[in-house]
């Protein structure tokens, strides 16, 4: 049991507020804290590898795409199945982690678990998939590119923090995105920390 003390509100009030941790067989670090005014579950991952890892610009974007398209056993891809069982999923990458959530009843919290587990222990891609996520990919660099405000963000971003992740885009660049082989790929994936650098975090309501 870990105890951790909440910020004070406006009021000055703090609080202390206790979650378990621990790590799974897989070396997954886990934490689960319990709500009772929730009725639906948070499950939360991150993997601590995200732009400001990139060995190429836009991998770890790009990876993000390939973790949602992951596919299970039973051969339909990752996303299809968290959108049929869940009330919101997403994946997300930022500069230091590329994360994913789902909200879910209690019963398929297992199921999830595994699911955004095993896009990072043991994921399946096959050619067409790969294929299919960089023109989407390219898609969403021409649309930014097509953009304002975007072109705006981000040549501001890349003004305030010159050389940093922070002022890089996490799309990445068209080239580098057609470009990425499979060859690419192996490379990219295979210093990534993982699956100790993953932690999953659960919430859910008492049972």
């Amino acid at each position: 049991m870990v105890r951790i003390r909440i910020c004070p509100d406006l009021q000055g009030n703090s609080r202390t507020h206790d979650f378990t941790a621990g790590t799974l067989d897989n070396g997954f670090n886990v934490a689960t804290d319990y709500s009772s005014r929730h009725k639906t579950v948070a499950v939360y991952w991150a993997l601590r590898s995200g732009t400001a890892e990139d060995t190429v610009h836009g991998s770890a974007h790009f990876f993000e795409h390939l973790f949602a398209s992951h596919l299970l056993k039973n051969g339909a891809e990752s996303y299809r199945r968290l959108d049929d069982i869940s009330s919101g999923n997403n994946f997300t990458t930022g500069p230091d982690s590329i994360q994913a959530y789902a909200y879910v009843k209690p019963q398929y919290v297992s199921e999830v678990v595994g699911i955004i587990g095993g896009c990072v222990t043991d994921p399946v891609w096959t050619p067409k998939i790969l294929d299919r996520e960089r023109a989407a990919v390219a898609q969403e660099l021409r649309e930014q590119q097509g953009s304002p405000f975007s072109s705006c963000l981000f040549g501001s971003l890349e003004s305030a923090y010159p050389g940093h992740p922070l002022g890089r885009n996490v799309l990445g660049t068209q080239d580098n995105i057609l470009a990425m082989s499979n060859g690419h790929l192996r490379t990219i994936w295979t210093p990534i920390p993982r699956p100790t650098h993953g932690p999953v975090r659960v919430r859910q309501p008492p049972p």
